[in-house]
Protein backbone atom coordinates (compact mmCIF):
# COMPACT_ATOMS: atom_id res chain seq x y z
CA UNK A 1 0.00 0.00 0.00
CA UNK A 2 2.67 2.26 0.69
CA UNK A 3 4.50 1.43 -2.13
CA UNK A 4 1.80 2.72 -4.52
CA UNK A 5 1.26 5.63 -2.53
CA UNK A 6 4.55 6.57 -3.21
CA UNK A 7 4.23 5.63 -6.50
CA UNK A 8 1.43 7.63 -7.75
CA UNK A 9 3.11 10.39 -5.32
CA UNK A 10 6.21 10.65 -8.26
CA UNK A 11 3.92 10.25 -10.97
CA UNK A 12 1.55 13.44 -10.15
CA UNK A 13 4.61 15.24 -9.33
CA UNK A 14 6.01 14.36 -12.09
CA UNK A 15 3.41 14.90 -14.69
CA UNK A 16 3.36 18.68 -12.97
CA UNK A 17 7.65 19.07 -13.07
CA UNK A 18 7.09 18.11 -16.66
CA UNK A 19 4.35 20.78 -17.37
CA UNK A 20 5.91 23.52 -15.86
CA UNK A 21 9.08 22.69 -18.18
CA UNK A 22 7.03 22.25 -21.50
CA UNK A 23 5.63 26.07 -20.84
CA UNK A 24 2.49 25.45 -18.41
CA UNK A 25 1.25 28.14 -16.26
CA UNK A 26 2.08 32.04 -17.06
CA UNK A 27 3.06 31.30 -20.48
CA UNK A 28 0.04 29.88 -21.78
CA UNK A 29 -1.51 32.57 -20.49
CA UNK A 30 0.75 34.75 -22.88
CA UNK A 31 0.14 32.41 -25.97
CA UNK A 32 -3.42 32.75 -25.70
CA UNK A 33 -3.91 36.18 -25.13
CA UNK A 34 -1.86 36.52 -28.60
CA UNK A 35 -3.53 33.96 -30.21
CA UNK A 36 -7.14 36.00 -29.18
CA UNK A 37 -5.46 39.08 -30.54
CA UNK A 38 -4.53 37.47 -33.64
CA UNK A 39 -8.07 36.20 -34.41
CA UNK A 40 -9.42 39.45 -33.23
CA UNK A 41 -7.24 41.31 -35.99
CA UNK A 42 -8.48 38.87 -38.48
CA UNK A 43 -11.93 39.60 -37.65
CA UNK A 44 -11.65 43.37 -37.75
CA UNK A 45 -10.04 43.01 -41.38
CA UNK A 46 -12.95 40.60 -42.39
CA UNK A 47 -15.47 43.07 -41.05
CA UNK A 48 -13.69 45.97 -43.08
CA UNK A 49 -13.11 44.06 -46.19
CA UNK A 50 -17.17 43.30 -46.04
CA UNK A 51 -18.19 46.79 -45.35
CA UNK A 52 -15.91 47.57 -48.47
CA UNK A 53 -17.44 44.34 -50.81
CA UNK A 54 -20.80 45.93 -49.62
CA UNK A 55 -20.34 49.26 -51.05
CA UNK A 56 -18.50 48.34 -54.18
CA UNK A 57 -20.32 49.46 -57.30
CA UNK A 58 -18.43 47.82 -59.64
CA UNK A 59 -15.91 45.06 -60.51
CA UNK A 60 -12.88 46.94 -60.16
CA UNK A 61 -14.08 48.22 -56.28
CA UNK A 62 -14.26 44.86 -55.61
CA UNK A 63 -11.01 43.54 -56.58
CA UNK A 64 -9.69 46.48 -54.60
CA UNK A 65 -11.44 45.44 -51.77
CA UNK A 66 -10.00 41.94 -52.33
CA UNK A 67 -6.64 43.41 -52.47
CA UNK A 68 -6.59 45.75 -49.44
CA UNK A 69 -7.79 42.30 -47.63
CA UNK A 70 -5.12 40.53 -48.81
CA UNK A 71 -2.40 43.34 -48.35
CA UNK A 72 -3.23 43.07 -44.90
CA UNK A 73 -3.36 39.76 -44.20
CA UNK A 74 0.15 39.25 -45.79
CA UNK A 75 1.61 42.21 -43.21
CA UNK A 76 0.13 40.12 -40.51
CA UNK A 77 1.08 36.75 -41.48
CA UNK A 78 4.81 38.70 -42.43
CA UNK A 79 4.61 39.67 -39.05
CA UNK A 80 4.04 36.39 -37.53
CA UNK A 81 6.86 35.15 -39.48
CA UNK A 82 9.65 37.39 -38.09
CA UNK A 83 8.32 36.50 -34.84
CA UNK A 84 8.84 32.83 -35.40
CA UNK A 85 12.16 33.64 -37.23
CA UNK A 86 13.48 35.14 -34.24
CA UNK A 87 12.09 32.45 -31.56
CA UNK A 88 14.09 29.98 -34.04
CA UNK A 89 17.27 31.99 -33.91
CA UNK A 90 16.78 32.26 -30.30
CA UNK A 91 16.46 28.58 -30.05
CA UNK A 92 19.46 27.90 -32.53
CA UNK A 93 22.21 30.17 -30.47
CA UNK A 94 21.06 28.69 -27.15
CA UNK A 95 21.47 24.96 -29.51
CA UNK A 96 24.97 26.55 -30.62
CA UNK A 97 26.16 27.48 -26.99
CA UNK A 98 25.04 24.28 -25.31
CA UNK A 99 27.21 22.37 -28.19
CA UNK A 100 30.25 24.63 -28.12
CA UNK A 101 30.03 24.21 -24.63
CA UNK A 102 29.98 19.82 -24.14
CA UNK A 103 32.73 20.55 -26.70
CA UNK A 104 34.36 22.29 -24.39
CA UNK A 105 34.08 19.76 -21.87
Amino acid sequence: MIKSTVFVFLLVFSFAALADHHGGGKNFADVKAQAEANIDQRIANLQEAKTCISGAADKAALKACRQTLKSKQKSIKSARMGKKMDRMNKRMDKMKAKKEKMDAE
